[in-house]
């Protein structure tokens, strides 16, 4: 159990560090950008919170590997580019 509540600590530090430096700013914006995409092309999209949870999904992974990588790729996986 110290273990999973060592790694949500982790996760969440890494999320209020992306909210400090403009890191959310940026995944907000390539939202807002795919979304309008989605509708002009006739596709549903899904909700903020849901992209948000593929965000912290996708983190998981690299902040247990030590390496996040660039957030573009991140985005990538959330947004399925």
């Amino acid at each position: 159990m110290t273990r999973a509540a060592d790694a949500v600590r982790r996760l969440d530090q890494y999320i209020d560090d992306l909210r400090a430096n403009g890191g959310m700013r940026v995944f907000t914006r390539a939202y807002k950008r795919h979304r309008p995409a989605a509708a002009d092309r006739g596709d549903g999209f899904m909700p903020f919170a849901i992209a948000e949870q593929r965000l912290r999904r996708a983190l998981i992974p690299r902040l247990i590997s030590g390496s996040v990588g660039a957030t573009s790729s991140l985005f990538a996986e959330v947004f399925g580019e």
